[in-house]
């Protein structure tokens, strides 16, 4: 049955030119030509349709012109549920035909490139011994932390893996160090001198008195999940060294715990029977480098409670257009609305009504409307895209409320291939059109805003991506990976606004320096005033190179990033400015990527050979993760997020601090993956 979704009766019309005044009557006259325009290219497409495809809802194009407190101009229903859906007729038993020989020459084209990927990364097919024995010896650190989860392990099994002279430190150092306690956890963690311990733990037997006191803190019907990682190998004289990352987590109700803790494992590699085999592995040693143990203290209690269902499930788009994935609306959607696989939309939260509690704007891909939530006094919020005028049909990557016009309320910010769309709030939650910043579309990806001149207006930052939206389509040219410079310009937008009620924003970007080391490829940026002058400062975190600070020295402003110790050479995806010890600088975190055969790989004499050993270490760097820096005293900064705990947290698209348990000092939520489908087993 196919699904339904409400139609939405507004499309994004771009209507202001860049640095000018924004009027009712250029806004008008924009929108007839734009008009226009959608006629003659809807009557060609339809011209030009060979296969007929089923429409998911239908689109009345009806545009509103920026006047304040104008009456809806669109057309009304019959209930703001109300659905509508088109079913194409049959195709001809010959376009039939085509279309089955078209879609057998795809997926054979599909499989073909799926293998050609396969072989690719199998490590047995390119020569990369090191890789096939970083499987093997996972698989058996794998097996061994499984038998974590029995009283006894299994020792025929385990015998084979090991060497008869096998021999490591007590898994769970002893005594532990506590690193904090509350209402909710004890954490504690291994001391320096206590991982000095000789190992005393011998053979079968020592190993399996080892893993039990893992569950020494543990009730002993606990459920565990565990995983070991390797991320660092050298092979020498038969012999092969590695740094493994160990995570074993007790699942509830049983218990709530988490071990994280590294391993230094050595392994006797046993010739292959047969010509060009590959080596047999057997574990000879295990010390541990560093142990942290965290364990909930009342089992039964969530930290945090999954309430999208409670909050916002009574709402019919819940179940008709959230409760499905990109994958899903990917194959349902026409390709008009440029949706595509990597599309990243973001969540605004503000106060659109004006009662004193946060709403939800929810950002969607091309084709899909956004979406707005209002709170009640209950807890639960009510979807009103349509009333407040705000359900745009134009793929929207992020959205900011802000008071643009000072006069109390929070305007609304729209992140949009067409442009950066204005949208002004009547202080009762409906949301009138001003204009649109045009960005040449570039493929923008997030807002910021701050009074960067302290003139008493709130200013508008964009990041942008690519040049050009449709780059983003895997396999479209090609760039310097570690340090390119062929992105978009990122834009700032100073705020004019006047008493008489005109609207005006003009790109100060090159003006103002912001045009400096801006063609990198931005996903984030945050302002604050790092340098405690009384201005507002601003990082940009950049993918694919170096990340820039832009020190605002009264309103002009310099990248400052190399001379403070910020570039953070990586993937910088996020940013997130706190004052972590309390010492009255704001210190700073940046989001970037983990990847264990990352950091493998990249220390392999196979890797890359012949490159300079800086292009290799920043190589390395993209693996190693997010970094948190210490704003000290002389202005600099210090990376100090190895020491903290708080690099690896896998791909990080989004980063927050916030005190989670009210203890004064701000711990730190990161947001990460990728695109989530069906686990099929395969790549």
């Amino acid at each position: 049955m196919a699904r339904k979704h409400k139609t939405s009766r507004r499309t994004h019309d771009s209507n202001a030119a860049l640095g000018k005044t924004l009027t009712p009557d250029a806004t008008a006259q924009a929108i007839k030509q734009r008009r226009w325009m959608i006629c003659v290219v809807s009557v060609a497409t339809l011209l030009t349709l060979v296969v007929a495809f089923r429409s998911r809802s239908q689109h009345d194009v009806t545009v509103t012109p920026a006047i304040e407190n104008a009456a809806p101009q669109f057309t009304p229903v019959a209930a703001e549920a109300a659905t509508s859906t088109t079913v194409s007729p049959a195709l001809p038993a010959e376009s039939a035909t085509n279309v089955r020989a078209d879609t057998e020459l795809t997926t054979t084209r599909t499989r073909a490139y799926d293998e050609l990927l396969n072989a690719s990364v199998d490590p047995s097919r390119d020569g990369w011994i090191s890789e096939q024995l970083a499987e093997a010896a996972t698989e058996q650190l794998n097996q061994l932390l499984a038998q974590v989860q029995h009283d006894r392990l299994d020792t025929t099994a385990i015998a084979t893996l090991l060497t008869s002279d096998f021999a490591c430190t007590p898994l769970r150092p002893a005594p532990l160090t506590r690193l904090y306690r509350d209402d909710m956890v004890l954490a504690e963690v291994a001391a320096a001198k206590t991982l000095q311990t000789p190992p005393t733990q011998r053979g079968v037997s020592g190993l399996q008195q080892s893993l039990a006191t893992l569950r020494a803190r543990i009730p002993p019907d606990a459920v565990f999940q565990t995983k070991a990682k390797l991320v660092a190998m050298q092979i020498q004289d038969k012999r092969l060294a590695a740094r493994a990352h160990i995570e074993l987590d007790a699942l509830p109700p049983q218990a709530r715990a988490q071990i994280r803790t590294n391993w230094d494992c050595l392994w006797g590699l046993i010739p292959a029977a047969e010509p060009n085999g590959l080596p047999r592995l057997q574990l000879s040693a295990i010390r541990v480098a560093d142990f942290q143990e965290s364990i909930a203290r009342e089992t039964d209690v969530d930290w945090f409670i999954e309430s999208t269902a409670a909050v916002i499930g009574h709402n019919r788009v819940v179940p008709e257009q959230l409760a499905f994935g990109l994958d899903d609306w990917l194959k349902q959607i026409e390709r008009t609305h440029r949706m595509h696989v990597f599309m990243a939309c973001g969540v605004a939260v503000g106060d659109a009504n004006g009662d004193g509690m946060d709403d939800l704007y929810v950002c969607q891909p091309g084709g899909l409307p956004n979406r707005l939530f209002v709170q009640n006094r209950d807890g639960t919020a009510d979807e009103v895209s349509w009333r407040a005028r705000v359900d745009w049909l134009d793929s929207t990557s992020s959205a900011l409320f802000v008071d643009l016009d000072n006069d109390g309320d929070q305007d609304l910010v729209l992140a949009t291939l067409s442009g950066l769309v204005i949208l002004q709030n009547d202080g009762a939650a409906r949301f009138n059109l001003v204009g649109t910043l045009p960005t040449d579309g570039a493929d923008m990806q997030s807002l910021t805003a701050a009074d960067y001149d302290n003139d008493g207006d709130v200013d508008l930052f964009v990041c942008l991506n690519f040049p050009k939206a449709s780059a983003q389509r895997e396999g479209d040219g090609a760039f310097t990976y570690h340090d390119a410079n062929d992105g978009a310009q990122n834009h700032l937008f100073r705020n004019e606004w006047t008493a008489d009620h005109t609207w005006k924003f003009t790109d100060v970007t090159e003006a103002s320096g912001i045009g400096q080391d801006n063609h990198r490829h931005s996903l984030a940026a945050s302002w604050e005033d790092y340098d405690n002058d009384g201005d507002q400062d601003l990082y940009v975190a950049n993918d694919y190179g170096q990340n820039c600070l832009y020190r605002n020295d009264g309103g002009t402003f310099r990248n400052v990033a190399a001379s403070v110790g910020v570039v953070d050479q990586g993937s910088g995806m996020s940013v997130s400015w706190s004052d972590i010890n309390n010492d009255g600088r704001m210190d700073l975190y940046v989001g970037n990527m983990f990847s264990s055969a990352g950091s493998r790989i990249t220390t392999q004499p196979g890797f890359r050979p012949g490159i300079a050993d800086a292009t290799r270490s920043i190589l390395r760097r993209f693996a190693k993760g997010n970094s948190l820096f210490l704003n000290r005293p002389d202005g600099n900064f210090q990376d100090v997020g190895g020491q903290a705990g708080v690099e690896m947290a896998r791909w990080a698209w989004s980063s927050l601090f916030f005190d989670m348990n009210n203890s004064g000092f701000e711990d730190i939520l990161v947001a990460n993956g990728y695109i989530s489908t069906d686990d099929t087993g395969d790549l």
